[in-house]
């Protein structure tokens, strides 16, 4: 085996640990953003009409992303 090719497989296996903790990363990212709209369309479900309104919203609004599933923004 050549020097150079040795080099290059180190490269790769040092870009391989790297790739792999960004995808965890983005993994994590996303579940911890779906969690989050999750929680806010609870928060939304819950308020009276009359909170709604004064935020331009109506029950239909609120029903319609309330039902939408959590990982769908």
């Amino acid at each position: 085996m050549t020097t150079s090719t040795m080099l290059s497989r180190m490269r790769w296996h040092r870009r391989g640990p790297i790739r792999l903790a960004e995808m965890i990363a983005k993994s994590l990212a996303a579940v911890a953003r779906s969690i989050e709209l999750r929680r806010q369309r609870m928060h939304l479900a819950s308020l009276d009409d009359r909170m709604l309104r004064d935020m331009g919203l109506s029950r239909a609004d609120v029903e319609g992303e309330y039902s939408k599933p959590m990982w769908r923004p």
